[in-house]
Order: C-alpha cells, then structure tokens, then sequence
C-alpha cells in the first residue's frame, strides 16, 4: 500500500494490518520522498521506515528531486507515485495498491472538477477501484469521512505526520479545500455530502452511458493500427449523449490516456455536422480527428511524407521512394481497348506517340491541372481530389504521371483526355502500378 505518514494512509495501514491474518493478506508499504520539503521529507520517509518495521511490514521507498522533472509539481508527483507504486508492486508480486484516499478527498475532487467544466465522467470523482494492467488500485477509505480517521487515530494513540503545505493555498486542491469549501459550507453546511453524492450519482449515470455507448462503439467503428473510422452518419442519429462517449472512446482507442475536455469533445461534434471537404481538430499532441467525407477519423499525425519526382524508363521498372509502390512500363502495339471504366485501375494504355520524354511520375505540386477524359477545358487537380473525396492525408502519397508538365495519368482515378488510345493510334504506352490501392 502506498504510505506517506499522513493520518489517511497510516490509518489505512494499521486497519488493513489488523485483517492480515484474518483474511490472509501479505502486506508492502511503499513511500515515495518527492524531496519538497527538505528535512520534513525526510522525516517522513523516516517515520514510515520505523513504523514498517515496528509492524514487520517489509518497506520500499525512493527519493527523488520532484523539482527536477518539470511540469506543474502536483500532477507531476502524482504521476510519479504511480510509477514507482506500479514498480514496486510488480517487484513484489501485489496485485493490488491500496491508497488512503477518503470522502473529504472525493468531495474536493468533484468540486474541482466541476469548477474546471467536467462532464458525467469526470463529475463521477475517484473511482474506488481501478484496473491497471494486472494490478488493481483499491481505495477501501473512500466513504470514511476525515474526522472519522483522526476520531480513530485519537482514540488508538496513533502517532502519524502532518504535513505543513496542506494549509499552504498554493496548489489548486489547497485552495479549494482551504477556502473554497468553507465558503460554500456557508450556503450549505452539508456541501460535502452533497458533492460526494453528485459523485456517486454520475458515476451510476456514467456507467450506464459507457455500457450503452460501447455498444454503439462496437456497431459503427472500425479499429485498426491506422487509427479509429467511424460512418458520420452511423452515429448521427443517436442519443447526443452516446454520441459524445463514442467520441471518447475513439480518442482513447488511438491515445491511451488521452482525456478529451469538453471543448474538444464539442469541436468533434461540429465535425460531424460538417459534410464539405476534409477539416480536423488537433485532441493531443500528434492526435488528431478529422472529418472525411462521410468518416469520421481518429488517428495520430504522420510525419509528412517527402515529395518525389523520377524519371522512368521505358521498358523497364521504378521503385517508388519510402512506398511499396512499383511502376513497369513498356510499349506495345495498338489493340481494341476495352472501355476506360472496364479496366483494371492500376493499368493503363495510353498513345505512346503523344506522350514526350522525359516521362515522369511524380507527386502532386501547387498549380497542378489536368484534363481528365469527357472535359472540354483543364480542371484543379485540388479539385478533382475532392470531387473524388479523397482525404486530403492520401493525397500526397499518389503518384502523378506527366508529360512535359502534362498529366497524363493518376492511377486508379483519371486518364487524360489529349492522350487516350484513339482509331489513329499506333503504338500504346503501357504502365503497370503495383502496391497501390484506392
């Protein structure tokens, strides 16, 4: 369990000692000195070495210099003990982490949260268990109100640490305990009672959405190492609640541990009143969500692939640069084609005698132009991609093929029409993609 001196944990510490024999437990303390203090966190540590050893409970501890990591020093420390709670338990075999956290603890925790505009989750506070891998968080003091365990601890003759920066307002949590909530108590002299029901009431609530928006999750998307696809229009017909937990869960399919606020999770749900074009929302760092066409995209940024431009010979093959593209060409002489919706998408035949050398293929560059077969004048290439709802992240990995700055092919979507096979035609280029889909 982990133990920092305080009255909670030491309290948790002897209770779940006085049911060791009797329910078979093997107990570890774990005290992590996050080195704030100077000699008051080392008396700590100390105080909690002593205390395992008077209760013949093997100890870990660590010290570290918290002031060193970086960060907001509360959310960093908080990390911190995780991690080495985590290590240590894995060390000794522990299946479970008991921490000391208490109703006071819970009250605080959903004022602040709601002072910081949280959702249903968020408003369900902490939770009292909580799976991490193969080991389970448990937090058995979490409707025991503070002045119970000093009321305990008091009538024991248990000694245990204060710590001095708990009355210090400088943390957010310090600030909302030490005056937030008495002021509130003015207004409401049961207004601890009050937040910890709003938490147990959002959390049933909570669990109720996830059950039936997992559910949902599990009808319309689609999970893969590229990222999570969900059909806008699957989802646009349900409850705005299922809607915004799908949302969630997406984001944590591609970011584990990625906690969308509530703006973000709204931005979403203005992508999916968007049907024009291709538009993203930036969730974390290089995770995004976009809206593509008719999909709903969650997935982390890749680095922008590199540009090319090469040369190809005729016969023969080109690798295409970091793809698994390959290009074979070679010149043939002219046969009945079939029509140009009938044939494979990744071959085409063009007139040889049209196209000028240096062939080349390429990927899309400002300004490009084509006249695809059927159009009378030059079209955007930006616009054809559109029109054919291409998400604008694919877009730079298509090879282009050109004549003298002309296009003349992009496999799988256009042929130019200045270079289609015609009565007049006596010799056919042929090209071949391999590696590519659509």
């Amino acid at each position: 369990m982990g133990l920092s001196g305080g009255p909670d944990s030491v309290c948790l510490l002897y209770l779940l000692n006085s049911l060791s024999k009797e329910y078979g437990l093997k107990l570890f303390i774990a005290h992590l000195n996050h080195g704030l203090r100077g000699r008051e966190s080392d008396g700590d540590e100390k105080f909690c070495k002593e205390l395992g050893e008077r209760l013949e409970i093997p100890v870990f501890s660590k010290k570290i210099k918290l002031s060193e990591l970086g960060g907001s020093s509360e959310n960093t420390a908080r990390k911190e003990r995780f991690k080495f709670f985590l290590e240590e338990a894995c060390q000794c075999g522990a299946k479970k982490i008991a921490l000391a956290h208490t109703a006071d603890d819970q009250a605080e925790t959903v004022l602040m949260r709601i002072v910081r505009g949280a959702g249903v989750d968020g408003l369900s506070g902490i939770p009292p268990t909580r799976n991490m891998g193969d080991v389970t968080i448990i937090r058995p003091l979490l409707s025991v109100r503070k002045d119970e365990i000093l009321k305990f601890l008091k009538g024991k003759g248990i000694e245990y640490r204060t710590d001095r920066t708990n009355k210090e307002s400088v943390y957010f949590r310090n600030k909302v305990r030490n005056k937030l909530l008495p002021e509130l108590e003015k207004y409401n002299p049961s207004i601890n009672d009050s937040l910890r029901n709003i938490g147990e009431i959002s959390a049933l609530a909570n669990d109720f959405i996830g059950n039936s928006a997992l559910r949902e999750f599990k009808k319309c998307a689609v999970v893969s190492d590229r990222g999570v696809r969900i059909q806008a229009d699957r989802i646009g017909g349900l409850h705005p609640i299922i809607v915004r937990e799908i949302i969630r869960m997406s984001a944590e399919s591609v970011g584990e541990g990625l906690c969308l606020n509530s703006a973000q999770i709204e931005d979403v749900v203005n992508l999916l009143k968007n049907t024009e074009g291709t538009k993203r929302v930036i969730l974390g760092k290089d995770i995004f969500t976009a809206r593509e066409y008719n999909e709903l995209v969650f997935c982390r940024e890749t680095a922008k692939s590199a540009g090319f431009r090469l040369g190809l010979p005729v016969p023969g093959k080109t690798d295409i640069p970091n793809t698994e593209i390959v290009v074979a060409c070679e010149v043939g002489s002219r046969s009945d084609p079939l029509p140009y919706e009938d044939r494979n998408l990744f071959e085409v035949g063009v007139d040889c005698d049209k196209i000028q050398r240096p062939i080349v293929v390429r990927s899309r560059e400002k300004g490009d132009k084509m006249r695809p077969i059927g159009l009378k004048g030059t079209k955007k290439l930006q616009d054809i991609f559109v029109d054919l709802k291409i998400p604008e992240k694919d877009r730079d990995k298509i090879p282009i093929f050109v004549s003298r700055d002309e296009i003349f092919w992009i496999p799988g979507y256009r042929i130019g029409e200045r270079f289609k096979v015609d009565r007049d035609t006596k010799r056919v280029l042929l090209i071949t993609v391999k590696g590519m889909s659509i």
